[in-house]
């Protein structure tokens, strides 16, 4: 699928080199998926849990040419004792607490934000199943690089496809600001996020009994 992927930026022309002087157009394959892995993992990866990763809009700017900086950095973890060792290296590097709620604790490190996720998976696919548009779901380990089933083709379109709406609002909030981005939805995808709304956002219990406290509500993008 990463190979398909990279086929269909190419052949869509949306790729450039990005201000973090990251070039995916000319590349060999295997090479470029490595690449990816290697830019997150030395930067963000390297001293984190095994199982930690990384998710969402920060690689979505990686693959469309765009700086991943500019976007916040979600590391995710498989446990809250994964996720608190991380916070202790992070304040060994005297990185900044910015604010802490009951989603996410967010630091700033010389000029990265960097958004340590309160929310657990077993897996970085586990993880980006949750996420509410298909152009999101994208997530590194320290191994490879992790796709949706129909990220390829939606991100280099440039298009809103839903994959979960958990909370209405924020998805409706989020596909504004995607179409500010550039981004298309099409009227059954927009009916789909109006119905939701109408339905009215779960209740606390509903989501922790589906164990969907997840992002693509609290914006990981």
């Amino acid at each position: 699928m990463l190979n398909n992927f990279f086929r269909i930026m190419n052949h869509s022309g949306t790729t450039s080199e990005s201000s973090a002087s990251l070039s995916l157009q000319d590349t060999p394959l295997p090479i470029r998926e490595q690449n990816c892995v290697d830019f997150f993992t030395n930067l963000f990866l390297v001293d984190a849990p095994d199982g930690a990763f990384i998710a969402g809009g920060s690689l979505r700017n990686y693959f469309t040419g765009e700086s991943p900086l500019k976007s916040d950095i979600d590391v995710f973890f498989k446990s809250d004792k994964d996720r608190l060792s991380y916070i202790i290296f992070l304040e060994s590097k005297n990185a900044e607490m910015l604010y802490d709620n009951e989603l996410v604790t967010r630091f700033k490190y010389k000029y990265m934000r960097i958004d340590v996720i309160k929310m657990y998976f077993d897996s970085p696919t586990a993880c980006i199943n949750t996420f509410d548009f298909t152009a999101c779901m994208i997530a590194v380990d320290k191994t490879r690089v992790y796709l949706g089933e129909h990220t390829p083709t939606d991100l280099a379109k440039r298009q809103i496809m839903i994959n979960l709406i958990t909370f209405p609002l924020s998805t409706l909030s989020r596909v504004i600001k995607y179409t500010k981005k550039g981004y298309s939805i099409c009227n059954d995808e927009l009916t789909k996020v109006y119905d939701a709304c109408r339905e009215g956002e779960p209740s606390e219990s509903q989501i922790i009994a589906n164990n969907q406290g997840s992002f693509g509500f609290a914006g990981i993008d």
